[in-house]
């Protein structure tokens, strides 16, 4: 029986520091070996040494060649700086995140072992409840000069707020556990009255990894980012752990986009309108998110992944040069002034004061990134980039957190929170641009910026023709989708959708579109609707058969899992011929996924797909679905579902198929006794065994489904010291499961007599399940020889 060990001595003070409300209380003494573990690394830093001074950190910076660095705002006027935004007016848009990492009003009741934090209440919305010291900010260069010279608050008093987005005519705010909305329909800076609860569940429990980064997506909908170690339930959606969510900025829908990756603290979406994130997760620069995937996570702190039958997950990108992690802040360079940038990863590293740039290249369906140019470092450690935005003169634009302490684990409230400062990167005599007015531009005027050569210009372009959602576009655009191939193609077709004109009929003629990702926007936007046109269908069956482009045929698999079963699957079925993608690094289980999700809607149309003998012998089937069928279909063992796996073994065509199958069975049974096995797979199980009755996993599968032979067979294997003891451990440990009191004079005997001390271990922990007196006794004759 497992227990949990006791919180760590400096854990225990945390507790009872919180929740005595004393953030500056003393240090207890047994902290001095918690706090000199991180002294020196940058972690915890010395409270009483300072960041050097703007003009002072300037000096320090290493600057790669061709580059200068400027102070475009600093202390006094921000402090904490976590998130920027530029608005349609230029103007820069700061989350000043001064309440961290306690909210106001609020007590901590206990810890988890993780720095969890248990709260005395959930804090009431602004401007109900306590008042924090958070606010966010507006800068302005209203001269053009290239200087901020301009500041107000747009709203304080707000308690652990993280991002800020406009549109829609007002300001959405991350506070959580809520989402905000702030109407502002005059654009005057003075919201129009008491913010929305758009969406309210988003965890608080550790205040350095909630939800945070919103940024508009090219489909309308507004996403974000949660990190790790939070929780959330949001419209009776779960989970515990990172991921990417979206919400419909009219309907409020709400869902989880993608989830998995590292402690996930930014969002960004590249040209071809693809959502990555950076990470706390090794050497690496960040997570690739297709829509509806899974990513690694850490799974002792974070837990499972929210499908329980995902059976696999997605690895960040592959990475080459500078190996320390922490690359938390993630952005593609698509600004158009600076060449050697163009299309590269902006990464900046707060632990190791620096900020690289990489190339990104294809790798499969996802991609990998290699270090090119170190483009800022510092022996500084008060320089702590958090955030990193593209400006609209190109120029790329760091909020620095600017303390000597970046670690969220000293239990010491030592942050300095006097000091914050806003950094532009650009090459050496760049110009500012002049000021003006992106939501005062016409209809005709923002379609142009649509091929503006600065993706911020086309991002934001589309996000007030969004806002003004005017239907007489519609001609227009949809004769710009025709008539280019280009990005300006995507641009338009995003348009398009935004402004309230793409219908069914003109997503389906986009499935023979040139460019591939208008083909690809064509599916997700269909699959967003969760069904889809007979004739549609038929076209996208075509297309899966036919389809050169590996995002198009990802995107397809996504879509899937949204469509009804009898439409998804035979899209599925052409997907599964596609055997080029069976070592692709994403395909395979983004296929799986688009089964799985019918398993339960789909099993006719499953079953009938597998009725063709021709699917079994296709790379994709044998190496991914057959096994992760069977392994679903017992995970889950309801008396439907165990018949069903009946049906798959008589389905299979060759020993090989059979193979697959008991591989993934073996999988799914494992745990407790299983009971009430339907008759059908009890016969299956019965012929299999007249020929297999040698075989280790069929052993294993026939034992736990109650098989009477394969009891026998199994502790006879068990007894056979000239059985690898590779073999014989898992048989060990389903007789333990099963109960099966008939192998325990073999158990003990084995205990006796192996050599091995893993195995010995195994029989030991197998012995516990079993009420017997010769097991206390064998063991008391071994101990003095343990």
């Amino acid at each position: 029986m497992r227990t949990r060990s006791p919180l760590p001595l400096w854990l225990s003070v945390v507790v009872s520091l919180s929740c005595a409300g004393a953030q500056d209380a003393p240090i207890d003494p047994s902290l001095a070996e918690f706090v000199k573990k991180f002294k020196g690394k940058g972690a915890v830093g010395d409270p009483n040494q300072k960041a050097l001074g703007p003009e002072e950190a300037l000096k320090n910076f290493k600057i790669a060649d061709g580059f200068e660095m400027q102070v475009v705002a600093a202390e006094p006027n921000v402090r904490q700086p976590l998130n920027l935004h530029f608005d349609e007016r230029g103007r820069l848009w700061v989350v000043q995140y001064l309440q961290y990492p306690f909210p106001a009003g609020l007590k901590i009741l206990k810890y988890d072992e993780y720095l969890r934090a248990v709260f005395d209440k959930v804090p009431e919305p602004p401007p109900k409840g306590a008042k924090g010291a958070d606010k966010i900010s507006i800068l302005e260069d209203t001269n053009g000069d290239g200087t901020f010279e301009a500041q107000k608050d747009f709203v304080t008093g707000l308690n652990i707020a993280t991002s800020v987005c406009v549109g829609r005519g007002g300001v959405w705010v991350m506070n959580p556990p809520y989402l905000l909305f702030y109407p502002d329909k005059d654009r005057d800076d003075v919201p129009d009255g008491d913010p929305q609860v758009v969406l309210s569940g988003f965890g608080i429990e550790d205040t350095h990894s909630i939800a945070t980064s919103l940024h508009w997506g090219p489909d309308g909908w507004l996403y974000g980012a949660n990190g790790s170690t939070t929780t959330g339930n949001v419209k009776g959606v779960k989970w515990l752990g990172q991921m990417i969510w979206r919400v419909h900025p009219e309907t409020h829908e709400f869902e989880v986009f993608a989830e998995g990756g590292g402690n996930t603290m930014s969002l960004t979406f590249d040209s071809h309108g693809r959502a990555f994130s950076g990470t706390n997760h090794g050497a690496t620069r960040g997570m690739y998110y297709p829509q509806g995937s899974a990513g690694i996570k850490n799974w002792g702190k974070h837990g499972p992944l929210m499908n329980p039958y995902s059976f696999g997950w997605f690895e960040h990108m592959a990475h080459e040069g500078y190996a320390p992690r922490f690359a938390q802040a993630f952005m593609f360079y698509e600004g158009g002034a600076i060449p050697q940038l163009e299309g590269a990863v902006i990464a900046p590293m707060s632990l190791q004061n620096r900020v690289l740039a990489s190339k990104v290249d294809r790798d499969t369906s996802t991609f990998r990134t290699t270090d090119t140019l170190t483009l800022v470092e510092t022996e500084d450690k008060g320089f702590r980039p958090v955030d990193v935005r593209l400006g609209p003169d190109g120029a790329v634009y760091m909020a620095d957190w600017c303390d000597m302490r970046l670690t969220h684990v000293d239990p010491r409230d030592t942050w300095d929170r006097s000091n914050g400062r806003i950094y532009r990167l650009e090459t050496k005599g760049a110009k500012p641009v002049a000021p003006f007015d992106i939501g005062k531009m016409s209809n005709a005027e923002l379609i142009a910026l649509l091929s503006h050569k600065n993706q911020w210009w086309r991002q934001t372009a589309q996000r007030v023709l969004a806002d003004r959602k005017d239907g007489s576009l519609a001609e227009e655009l949809r004769a710009l989708v025709e008539k280019e191939q280009g990005q300006l193609a995507l641009e338009a077709f995003w348009a398009l959708k935004s402004s309230g004109g793409l219908d069914d009929a003109f997503s389906t003629k986009q499935l023979a579109h040139p460019n591939p990702d208008v083909r690809a926007w064509a599916i997700r936007l269909v699959g967003d609707t969760r069904s889809v046109t007979p004739t549609m269908r038929d076209k996208l069956v075509a297309l899966a058969r036919t389809e050169p482009s590996v995002d198009v045929r990802s995107q397809l698999a996504a879509s899937c899992k949204r469509w009804p079963a009898a439409d998804a699957l035979k899209i599925v079925r052409e997907l599964l011929m596609r055997s080029e993608d069976a070592t692709d690094k994403h395909l395979p289980l983004m296929l799986w996924w688009a089964v799985e999700s019918k398993a339960d809607t789909g099993r006719k149309e499953i079953l009938a797909l597998l009725r063709k003998p021709e699917l079994w012998k296709e790379p994709l089937v044998r190496r991914t679905i057959a096994s992760r069928l069977a392994q679903r279909y017992t995970a889950d063992r309801s008396a439907a579902n165990l018949t069903t796996c009946a049906e798959l073994l008589g389905l299979a065509p060759t020993a090989e198929d059979v193979d697959a199958l008991l591989r993934g069975m073996d999988e799914g049974l494992q745990g407790n006794a299983v009971t009430n096995v339907p008759d059908a797979l009890h016969k299956r199980i019965a012929k299999l065994w007249e020929t297999r009755s040698q075989d280790a996993t069929m052993m294993r599968v026939a034992l736990r489904l109650g098989h009477g032979p394969a009891a026998d067979a199994a502790i006879a294997a068990v007894g056979n010291a000239s059985i690898a003891v590779a073999e014989r451990k898992p048989l060990v440990a389903v007789l333990a499961e099963q109960s099966r009191t008939a192998a325990v004079p073999v158990l003990l005997d084995r205990f006796s007599e192996e050599k091995s001390e893993s195995f010995r271990l195994d029989l030991l922990n197998a012995l516990q399940r079993f009420k017997d007196d010769r097991i206390a006794e064998t063991l008391l004759r071994a101990w003095p020889q343990l």
